[in-house]
């Protein structure tokens, strides 16, 4: 379904195909890898599942943030890659990416010192109210699927519109996504809380949630103007991506990356000022086993080089280059998940064959299912205003 009318005799994109290939193999190879960690254990295999999973994970919640980014705003800019945010962050795969979150409820004695606390470390005793088995697993699955219908009525919102043409349902989706983007921002606070804050709980930051979130939307962006570059002489990006789509994708990684900058110093600077015991450890922790290198290396690639590059006109009006820094941050995003969740079980930055095991399973199903979603419609929409309002003017120009 994901064919399209063919008005420049261009190829049209596989993208399905591709990710698909990409996809099995990935998998294939992870689950040999991953099947090395149940050797050491429940405990091992656990924490390498729930980091490989994070990335995943985090990059279905950033495909997402960005449909809603889209759907309030109604930019141009998202009618060729709505598709894409979709396939990444519709209802099937943040339903399956819960889905495979589960392992992580049937670990949590192994995983959170807080599931069996002791009772004279008095700060854990003071969370137990909320730190709990029972009330993490109630609010996991509570979290998804508040997600998953809140996607499925923006995906089923766009398909009527583009099916009817009736423009109620682009009010439907205008006048709710405000209410979404603040549930959703809660959502993701919490759920990110749970999974990886409360690893130490006696550590805790006001900004994690929202490093989380402009973080999540930096990889997915990164993630589809990749792909659409890899395409970009492809029907049906061809005729609808113009020199104007190339600067905002452009202009939105840019300021991605300056927002996750912000937020990485601000986390930084208000440690460090407070300098306070229950703050420090978070850094301290990533001060061993070489996780400084990776630390720097997260803001050389992740801001530092793509920021210059980014400022670049040139860099956005040529797909080679934007793909080039979109291929960059993606994989940086990698590297800066490591740095954030690992250290909470290694003191070593070089992950255990179990762990990239995990990482490509878990990206092995993401990429298959986000193959079989961007088959489901064609890759450019129709339902957005300002879609419409370029085809009139291009039909009486």
């Amino acid at each position: 379904m994901n064919e399209a009318k063919v008005t420049s005799g261009a190829p049209v994109a596989r993208i399905d195909q591709r990710y698909l290939q990409v996809g099995i193999a990935m998998a294939v190879i992870g689950a040999l890898g991953f099947a090395t960690s149940f050797a050491g254990g429940q405990k091992a295999w656990a924490s390498s599942w729930l980091i490989g999973w994070t990335f995943w994970m985090c990059l279905s919640l950033g495909c997402f943030a960005l449909s809603l980014l889209f759907h309030i705003t109604r930019g141009r800019w998202g009618t060729p890659i709505l598709r894409l945010f979709e396939a990444g962050g519709g209802p099937v795969t943040l339903g399956v990416m819960g889905l495979l979150g589960t392992p992580i409820l049937f670990s949590l004695p192994v995983l959170y010192k807080w599931v069996n606390p002791d009772p004279t470390d008095i700060p854990v005793m003071a969370k137990v109210a909320y730190l709990n088995a029972g009330g993490f697993t109630f609010r996991y699955i509570l979290f998804f699927a508040l997600m998953v219908g809140m996607a499925y009525l923006l995906q089923h919102w766009t398909r009527q519109e583009e099916k009817t043409g009736d423009k109620k349902f682009s009010n439907y989706r205008n006048n709710t996504t405000g209410a979404f983007i603040v549930l959703f921002v809660l959502i993701v606070t919490f759920l990110t809380t749970d999974l990886y804050m409360s690893l130490d709980p006696h550590w805790f930051s006001t900004l994690w949630g929202v490093w989380f979130v402009v973080g999540s939307a930096l990889g997915a962006m990164a993630f589809t103007v990749f792909t659409v570059a890899q395409y970009a002489k492809n029907t049906p990006y061809v005729d609808t991506v113009d020199e104007l789509m190339k600067k905002d994708f452009g202009n939105l990684l840019l300021m991605l990356t300056m927002l996750w900058a912000y937020f990485s110093f601000s986390h930084f600077l208000i440690i460090w000022s407070g300098n306070l015991p229950e703050f420090t450890s978070f850094y301290l922790n990533r001060s061993r086993g070489n996780f400084n290198a990776v630390g720097l290396a997260n803001i050389l690639g992740q801001f530092f080089i793509p920021f210059l590059l980014l400022l670049s006109p040139r860099v956005k009006r040529e797909f080679a280059l934007l793909g080039f820094v979109a291929g960059l941050i993606f994989l940086v995003r990698i590297n800066d998940l490591n740095y954030m969740i690992a250290p909470f079980f290694r003191e070593t930055w070089l992950p255990g064959l179990g762990e990239i095991g995990a990482f490509l399973l878990a990206g092995g199903i993401w990429l298959i299912v986000y193959s079989r979603q961007v088959r489901t419609a064609p890759l450019t929409v129709d339902a957005s205003p300002y879609e419409a309002k370029l085809k009139e003017v291009e039909a009486h120009a």
